[in-house]
């Protein structure tokens, strides 16, 4: 396997820009438009297609339950022809625990880890 390094630095640079979007754009309590960073792989051996980051509301709670106030971070990898997606969620919880796990020093490397994962998977069922 050849190096890594650069893809995941930039891996690091989306998650920093993902957490800075999230600050303002997702509410403490209840739904919201997908926060989006996309990511193009410059890697020769790299065999998919774009890469999201994305956080998102958790489906919402029944309504006598009230909203809910969980949040997830998932990662979406599309195929080279863009025809189709695959995706994981990485965690889930509150504002707080989203902002925390993308400012660790260990989430590029998880995010890169499942994007390699998906592809793969991809490659491995034929995907186009």
């Amino acid at each position: 396997m050849t190096d890594w390094s650069q893809v995941e630095s930039d891996v690091a640079g989306a998650v920093r820009a993902l957490a800075e979007r999230a600050a303002d754009a997702v509410p403490e309590v209840g739904g919201f438009d997908f926060v989006d960073r996309r990511l193009e792989v410059k890697h020769p051996e790299w065999t998919a297609g774009a890469v999201t980051l994305r956080i998102g509301p958790v489906p919402e709670a029944p309504p006598a339950v009230g909203p809910t106030d969980r949040r997830y971070v998932q990662v979406r990898v599309a195929t080279p022809s863009g025809g189709s997606e695959s995706s994981r969620w990485l965690t889930a919880g509150s504002n707080a625990e989203v902002i925390a796990f993308l400012a660790s020093s260990d989430t590029a490397g998880r995010v890169l880890e499942t994007m390699l994962q998906l592809a793969d998977s991809q490659r491995q069922q034929g995907l186009p």
